[in-house]
This record gives C-alpha cells, sequence and structure tokens, in this order.
C-alpha cells in the first residue's frame, strides 16, 4: 500500500493497540422518498447507523462512523480485536504466553493456534530455587522465512530468560566455544547473555543469544530489555540483529528472519542446536532450570542441547572430515572448508566469497557497452511537480494547496531531460499519466485529517467507459490527464528521453478507480462491494488474507474485483495499451500486494507475447510493497519470467537509514545481513535500491537525526507543519546522504534517486514531501551533494563490476566497512571503503599496488591503511 495525498501511511503492528478504531460506513442508497439518517446527499448519518453495545456512533461531513470500545472491531464493533477472544458474550483479553504461534507444518499463521507437543524439543518440571523464576518448555517452529522460539516461564525483573542458538552445529562450528568469553558488558541484558555458562557439548559453538529482562512487554523493540544479539559475529560488541521478541505475563516467543541467521535461506539439512537457561542480571548465578533438561547439581553446567534439522529429516553431513557427495561448505562447513582452486568452476566447497572468480566468473558479467537493466539509474519526476513550463495551472476546487496540482507537466520534464542525463540518470519512472478524478478527496482518516486533496499524483485514475474488444484500438481512446499536457506532449517527452538514451517506465495504478468515472458507473459489478457497499482497507484490512486484495483504499477509490476474469482481462488489456502506444519500456506496479497473484501472472504473460525484444532484454517490472520487515512478502510476488522482475527494495532501505543515518545499527551488521538480501529474491530478480520516496518524510531528515525512527512513514503530524521541515544548515547531513547513495551506487540492484533527494530536499510528510522542484540558487551544501551524486553515477556508468559484479566483505567494523567488488574480471574489480563515523577513519584492506581514487581521481599506493573522512567513502580501482 502505498501513501497517497488522502492516503497517508498507517504503519499498523501486527498486534494493533486495542484504543478506539474508527471504522468508515459507506451507505447504500436510499430507497426513493426515504432519506432518514441521511443528509440531502445521500450520506449516511448516526440515526442510522446502530452501533451496538461496544461503539459510539460518530458524524462528520463524509459520513458516520463505530468508534469501537477497546477489544472490538467491524464495521458494527461487533467483532473482537486482535488480541481479545469471545468469553461469556464479551471480547477480553487473550491470555496466552506467546504472542501469535506458529504450526510445525504448512504457514505459520501469527496469532493463531497454541503450541503444540510436536514442537516442544526441551522440557523441565523441576523447580527453580529462585522462588517465582522458573523455566518449563522450549518450542521450535520454522518455515521458509522465519525460526520461532518459544520459551515457556517466568522471571523476574532483575533476571533473564535467556536462550542460545548455534547455527552451523557440528565439528565445524563457528561461534563462541565459551559464553563467557564474550565480554560486551553494556548493559543488563547484555551481562546476562554473557554468563560463565560451560556447554560439555563439544560441538556446539554459540553464535546468537537472545532474551527477555523481566517479563515486561517488548513488542519489536531491540534494548536493553529484550532483543536479539549476534554474540558470535562479534563477542566484544554484540550487534541487535533485526527480528521480534515478544514477551508476555509468561513466556516469550520470537522469530528470526532465516536470512538474517544464515544470509538467506538455510542449505538443506542445515542443523541448529539451541538450549534455554534462567541467568541472573550479572551473569554470576544460576538457576537450576535449563530446557532441555540438565544437572541441577552443577547448574553452571549445560550438558544438553536440542538439535534441529533444516529441511531434510536427516542432515546430509555426517562430520567425519571428508567432504562428500551431497556435502557442501554451506550444509556442512566442518568437512568442507571454504577454498578456491581458480579452475572455472564453482565446486561444491567454493563461495562467492572464496572463489569469485569461480563463483561469478566474468562471462556472468556480459558487454559493459550493452545495456542491462543492472545498468539502471532511476530517476523519479513526479510530474506536477518537478517543473512548470508555463506557468499555467488547473486547480481542483476545494483541494489544500499543498494538496493542489501547481502546474508541474510533460513539457517541463522534456526540457529538463538535459539536466537528469547530465547528473548521470539513464531510466525515468514517471507519474501517472492517466486521467484522474477531477473533485477533490478527503483524508483516508477525515476524523484526524481535515484536509482535501486533488489527484495530482495520478494515483486516482478515472478512465472512461472504455471497450478493449479490439484490444489494439479501443473505444473510446482512453485519455492522459490534461492537467499534465496533452497525448502529443508525452510522445514527445518519451520520444526525447529515448534519443537521450534513457528508458522510460510508467507508474501503473491498477487496484482502483475514482467512483465518479464512466467506467465505474457502467460495470459496477466489476468492484468488490458487500450489501452494495465497498469494504475499506483501513484500520484492519490492509493485510487481510481474504480482504487484502479486495478493499478499498477509501470511499471514492472503489476496488476491482480481480477474481472476475472478465475484470482481469480489461485491466490487463489497458495495461498493454498504454504501453504500446506510448513505447515505454517498463512498469512500476503500485501496491502490488492489494491485487490476486493471478492479475500480475497473466499481465507478465501479455507482456512477454506483446514485447519480445524489450529495452535491457526485459520490460522491467517492479513492484511496491510496502513493508519493511518481510522479505518473504516481497519475494512472492517475484520471478522474472512469470511475475515482477523486482520489487522497491523496502527492507534494505530500513536497514540502509538505520545503519547510515540513526546509527542504530552498525555497519558490519547491515552488511552481514545485505549479504543474505542479496540472493534472496531468486535468480534474474532485480531490485531497485532506495533511501527516499514520495511515501516518507525526506530523506535529508532522517540524515539530520531530525527524524530517528528509520519505520517513520508519513502521517498528518508530519504532513501539514512545512515549518517544521526547514532545510538543514550544516554540512553532515548532506555528507550522510551522499554516503547511503555511495552505498547504493556501488552494489546490485537499481538505484533510484527520488526527485530532489540530490539535493537534499526539505520536507515532512506526504504532501510536504512533494514541494514543486526548486531551479534557482541552490546552498553550498546541496550544490555539494548534487556534485557528488553525479560523480557516483558517472563511477557507477564507468565501471562494470559495480553494476554487475559481486561484493566481497574486505574488512568489517562498527563503523568503516571496505568492500570489493568483484567477479567481472581482474582488472574491473573495485574496491570500496566507508565511514559512517563523525570522525576520520584509517581502514585497512586495500592489497598493494598502484591505484585511482575515483571521487577525487587522485593517485593512492596500496598496502597500508586508508584514511577515509567523516561521512564519507573512497572509491579504488587499480591504475591500469
Amino acid at each position: 500500500m502505498t501513501n497517497r495525498m488522502s492516503i497517508q501511511t498507517l504503519r499498523v503492528a501486527t498486534r494493533l493497540a486495542a484504543s478506539f478504531i474508527a471504522v468508515l460506513v459507506i451507505p447504500s442508497l436510499a430507497a426513493c422518498g426515504d432519506d432518514s439518517g441521511q443528509n440531502n446527499n445521500g450520506v449516511l448519518r448516526c440515526a442510522n447507523l446502530a452501533c451496538g453495545d461496544h461503539g459510539a456512533c460518530q458524524e462528520a461531513a463524509t459520513g458516520a462512523w463505530c468508534l469501537c470500545d477497546t477489544g472490538y472491531r467491524g464495521t458494527l464493533c461487533d467483532q473482537c480485536d486482535i488480541g481479545y477472544v469471545l468469553e461469556d458474550g464479551s471480547c477480553i483479553e487473550e491470555v496466552d504466553p506467546f504472542f501469535g504461534t506458529p504450526t510445525v507444518d504448512g504457514n505459520v499463521a501469527e496469532g493463531q493456534g497454541d503450541w503444540t507437543a510436536e514442537q516442544r524439543v526441551g522440557h523441565d518440571d523441576t523447580a527453580s530455587d529462585w522462588g517465582p523464576n522458573t523455566l518449563t518448555d522450549l518450542y521450535v517452529a520454522y518455515d521458509s522465512e522465519n525460526l520461532y522460539l518459544g520459551v515457556r516461564g517466568t522471571v523476574e525483573a532483575q533476571n533473564t530468560l535467556a536462550l542460545y542458538l548455534d547455527i552451523d552445529y557440528g565439528q565445524g562450528s563457528q561461534g563462541l566455544e565459551s559464553i563467557a568469553s564474550a565480554s560486551d558488558n553494556d548493559g543488563a541484558l547484555d551481562n546476562s547473555l554473557s554468563a560463565a555458562i560451560t556447554v560439555t557439548d563439544g560441538q556446539f559453538r554459540a553464535d546468537w543469544a537472545l532474551g527477555t529482562k523481566g517479563m515486561a512487554s517488548a513488542d519489536n523493540v531491540m534494548d536493553d530489555s529484550a532483543g536479539f544479539r549476534n554474540i558470535g559475529l562479534d563477542s566484544a560488541d554484540f550487534p541487535w540483529v533485526l527480528g521480534r521478541l515478544i514477551a508476555g505475563s509468561a513466556g516469550f516467543e520470537a522469530s528470526i528472519p532465516l536470512a538474517s541467521l544464515f544470509g538467506g535461506a538455510p542449505p538443506d539439512g542445515a542443523r541448529l542446536a539451541l538450549f534455554a537457561r534462567l541467568v541472573n542480571e550479572d551473569g554470576q548465578q544460576f538457576a537450576n532450570q535449563t530446557v532441555p533438561a540438565d544437572n541441577a547439581s552443577v547448574p553452571a553446567t549445560v550438558s544438553q542441547v536440542a538439535v534441529i534439522t533444516l529441511g531434510s529429516a536427516t542432515s546430509v553431513c555426517d562430520d567425519d572430515g571428508l567432504c562428500e557427495a551431497g556435502e557442501t561448505v554451506q550444509n556442512c562447513p566442518g568437512d568442507c572448508q571454504a577454498g578456491c582452486n581458480n579452475d572455472g568452476h564453482c565446486d561444491p566447497n567454493e563461495t562467492i566469497q572464496s572463489c569469485p572468480e569461480d563463483c561469478a566468473g566474468s562471462g556472468e558479467c556480459g558487454d559493459p557497452e550493452v545495456f542491462q537493466w543492472e545498468d539502471a539509474v532511476m530517476y523519479f519526476a513526479l510530474v506536477d511537480r518537478f517543473f512548470d513550463s508555463d506557468s499555467q495551472h488547473s486547480e481542483v476546487s476545494d483541494a489544500a494547496w499543498e494538496a493542489q496540482y501547481q502546474g508541474g507537466d510533460w513539457a517541463g520534464v522534456e526540457a529538463k531531460l538535459p539536466y537528469l542525463a547530465s547528473l548521470g540518470v539513464n531510466t525515468l519512472w514517471l507519474s501517472a499519466p492517466y486521467e484522474n478524478r477531477n473533485s477533490a478527496g478527503a483524508a483516508i482518516d477525515p476524523l484526524s485529517d481535515s484536509h482535501l486533496y486533488s489527484a495530482y499524483h495520478g494515483y486516482w485514475p478515472s478512465p472512461a467507459n472504455i471497450d478493449y474488444s479490439n484490444p489494439d484500438s479501443p473505444s473510446p481512446t482512453p485519455a492522459v490527464e490534461s492537467r499534465l499536457g496533452t497525448a502529443s506532449d508525452l510522445h514527445s517527452l518519451i520520444g526525447s528521453a529515448h534519443a537521450e538514451g534513457m528508458a522510460v517506465l510508467f507508474d501503473y495504478v491498477m487496484n482502483h478507480v475514482d467512483s465518479e468515472s464512466g467506467l465505474h458507473a457502467a460495470h459496477g459489478s466489476w468492484f468488490y462491494t458487500e450489501g452494495g457497499n465497498p469494504v475499506l482497507c483501513p484500520p484492519n484490512n490492509w493485510n487481510d488474507p481474504y480482504y487484502g486484495t479486495r478493499c478499498a483504499f477509501t470511499s471514492y477509490l472503489p476496488a476491482f474485483d480481480f477474481y472476475q476474469p472478465e475484470v482481469r482481462q480489461w485491466s490487463v488489456a489497458d495495461a498493454i495499451w498504454w504501453a504500446k502506444e506510448f513505447g515505454i519500456d517498463g512498469y512500476r506496479l503500485d501496491a502490488i500486494k492489494h491485487v490476486p497473484m493471478t492479475w500480475l501472472t497473466e499481465l507478465r504473460t501479455a507482456v512477454s507475447s506483446n514485447f519480445q525484444t524489450p529495452t535491457g532484454g526485459r520490460f522491467y517490472l517492479v513492484g511496491e510493497t510496502y513493508d519493511y520487515d518481510s522479505q518473504q512478502t516481497l519475494k512472492d510476488f517475484v520471478d522474472p519470467s512469470t511475475k515482477l522482475d523486482g520489487q522497491f527494495d523496502f527492507p534494505l532501505r530500513k536497514r540502509l537509514c538505520d545503519a547510515v543515518f540513526a546509527r542504530s545499527m552498525s555497519l558490519d551488521s547491515l552488511f552481514s545481513w545485505w549479504n543474505g538480501n542479496d540472493s534472496f529474491y531468486g535468480a534474474g530478480a532485480l531490485m531497485s535500491t532506495w533511501i527516499g520516496n514520495h511515501d516518507i518524510p525526506r530523506a535529508i531528515h532522517f540524515a539530520s537525526g531530525q527524524i530517528t525512527d528509520c519505520y517513520q512513514g508519513s502521517w498528518v503530524g508530519n504532513s501539514w507543519d512545512p515549518g517544521a521541515y526547514a532545510q538543514p544548515s550544516e554540512a553532515a547531513p548532506y555528507e550522510r546522504l551522499a554516503l547511503a547513495f555511495g552505498l547504493l551506487m556501488t552494489n546490485r540492484g537499481v538505484p533510484l534517486i527520488y526527485y530532489g533527494d540530490e539535493i537534499g530536499l526539505a520536507g515532512g510528510g506526504d504532501p510536504d514531501n512533494r514541494r514543486m522542484m526548486p531551479w534557482g540558487a541552490l546552498g553550498t551544501h546541496q550544490e555539494w551533494l548534487r556534485s557528488r551524486v553525479t560523480r557516483l553515477a558517472a563511477i557507477r556508468a564507468s565501471s562494470v563490476a559495480l553494476r554487475r559484479g559481486w561484493r566481497v566483505t574486505v574488512t568489517s567494523g562498527a563503523d568503516t566497512f571496505a568492500y570489493k567488488l568483484t567477479g567481472c574480471g581482474p582488472s574491473e574489480e573495485v574496491f570500496v571503503f566507508a565511514n559512517r563515523g563523525d570522525g576520520e577513519a584509517q581502514v585497512s584492506g586495500l592489497p598493494a599496488g598502484s591505484y585511482t581514487e575515483l571521487l577525487t581521481e587522485t593517485p593512492q599506493t596500496g598496502g597500508a591503511a586508508v584514511s577515509v573522512p567523516a561521512r564519507g567513502m573512497k572509491i579504488f580501482k587499480a591504475a591500469p
């Protein structure tokens, strides 16, 4: 779901806060002569809306709402909210030590069911010698995305329920032999996790530790009360690790992405070992309880661990010291040591990290002079806000100025193509060009946001009753948005962009149409309703397994019922017509998770049939799924042969923001996660990487520290106070933003520049993040940032390894990191040294030899540490 001018982002946690929830009810038309409870416009009033015993009716100009009591939800407040169950006719809070419980087989469904006996791998009924502190059960489950862990017990505030994992259990385990050697000592949880526990199982090496100090609620909070630590990565400085840990009154549940644990999907037969312990806050005392059960007479010793085999029922690894058939360095590191024989073949004991020339040979990089989509640098021009070519604009009545058409047009974008080319852009994403709603629309939540919006952004399509019986000659001809120009203007822009060597993408909005459109008037049955009314996505249906692909974003944007074949057929025909008519090279598919997968697969089939020799070898389909945490949700839609080529990488953006802007995540943790992310989406996938877009506050305010929560999207509190988001005057924010761009420009993916981010344009949430692009004088720091982005794009264009190669770590640390882009031949290798710290840093790892530092075009001698400026980077390539 993408934020719109009237659709502000609601970051809804899986377990919603049980507070008043407003539900908009869309009225049916009144019978003839019966307007009771409605005004003269047919708007529902409280007199005709029964909210029952668990809600109170509220009225606004746009209609009536039921405001539900705590614990209740639904249109009429007649359902129990998430986390509540029906008991004796009332919704009461569910008593469950776990927040959502998985099942062993099939899909894990959080929030449903209970842990089963089959999932219990450890049990201890021994009473604790710590009185109220108890630890009785350990549960494990996993699916294709996460490892799920449950611990049943309770612990006082000064103590810890701790759980330890060895993710490569066996003779070749690489973690900590002694947990006591982990000596972070920077907080109570860490002190507990580094307790002097002796594990007598010689194959166990601790990689991870997690737990909760006391039983206070911890919902996605990575702090010293509860969270995850990777103690095997750096035993002296445990990095916080992304995941979820929820503590309750009688235990906790954790879910950890497999990509974080294994750098991707675990190899078949991978084994992990684990145990749970009660630990004192200072790590010096122990209860007599461990699960699996242990010898209570020696409380500081653990001799029993639970071993879980992932994938197949038995491990393919026999730990006999020989690398045999079926064993690889991934599933049997003890037998198959990573190596490299440079014979041109990627053997079982070779990896891209240990043997890049064999496992990513130069042939994979192709001809660097022939455009592939891997070479793209994309620029999103929100047309109405980019450049006004004629000082003319046509407003929509009643819309607030910030959400009004302000005059940008296609002729204006065409006039600025030389600017984009000089910036290094070779791919242009244009906001949707289709005829849009001509009247103002209310916000998604009118109770909190009273502003009215126009459709200047293009996300409220209003097509006529177009007949695609002849798909190449529809009747009537689909209309462009007249406020942006004519069809001839759009043809001219695309022709000029192609002449500049730029590929062009349109935003395609398929989920819904304007309720005032001719198509909706003629085919009301094509849109999903219940009782004649749309079912709204907010507040509870955004991720609903049934309504999520049927719900409407707001009342005046009815959603297509794509479960009807004729409706899908019309939509796909529409998308193909626009692509063929204007000769574009790809689509950005808006809010893709809100349409059925069948729509996407049918679009891909039609695209493959109609564009057999596309630009760059593929008609690029890139989706938008607004989800920062679930890589699997994004991956479900990615398969270049049948679905999307890729998606905008929300999970990467979140972690890049955490590491470079908020600095709540170390660089080595970022790249450890990124290593798994690189291959997570499958062969041929091409994700678009980004740091700013039109649905969140401007990137410069994250870089400045004004906004510290990297999850923050647009909401009324940050969208309508432009004075609060002024242009930063100091250099540091621009340098941090440049560093983020530098990391994107020196790695695989299609890096995106949201218009204005190349100059650090200020702005809060939507619509403040969509200010007119300034074309006059800029500040010194803005000029510097634009120059740096231009240079980064030029370096990327000249170095095929940056676009198509593979990253290999050279040296790592919390504030500095060095990596090499390789796989395209030795002469093409590029070294990147990054420093996020606020002081100059010495970074080692550049091999002996002569190099050119590409940002400054100065010579550099290797073999010694390199000085990297604060909040900066250096890029090296061997001198010819």
